[in-house]
């Protein structure tokens, strides 16, 4: 059954799917950005995979910030130092990965939409022409 997301309603879904995350900005304001940017024949599975996709880039920033700081510390301490040291004494907001609007954007840059404007068109006149009956 296809029941269609219209373009208009990125910008809600993606607010729904920020809801339990860290995220730098306005949700409502960064949610709107990348509803903008983003094609009309995206579905609510791939504007979840836009969302996974940002998690991974703040995770990834926070891991290259942890790896970071190891470094620094061998450094100053003359010792080797784990990462779990350094996790360890980050505070709880410090090891949760904050989402940014640059993180969206650059995943609904590289997202795939799952349909064509040929495929949205055609479930769009089959939803259409079920309503009429």
């Amino acid at each position: 059954v296809y029941l269609g997301i219209h373009k208009s309603d990125y910008a809600e879904i993606l607010m729904a799917q920020l809801r339990n995350l860290k995220v730098e900005g306005d949700r409502e304001l960064i949610a709107t950005a990348v509803a903008d940017v983003l094609p009309p024949t995206m579905t609510g599975a791939d504007l979840s995979a836009v969302v996974s996709s940002a998690i991974l880039r703040a995770t990834s920033r926070l891991c290259e910030q942890a790896d970071r700081l190891v470094s620094q510390w061998q450094l100053d301490q003359g010792r080797d130092v784990t990462v779990d040291e350094v996790l360890r004494s980050w505070g709880d907001d410090e090891v949760e990965p904050v989402v940014a609007l640059y993180d969206l954007l650059a995943a609904a840059n590289e997202a795939t939409p799952s349909l064509t404007e040929e495929e949205l068109m055609k479930y769009e006149n089959l939803k259409n022409t079920m309503n009429v009956m």
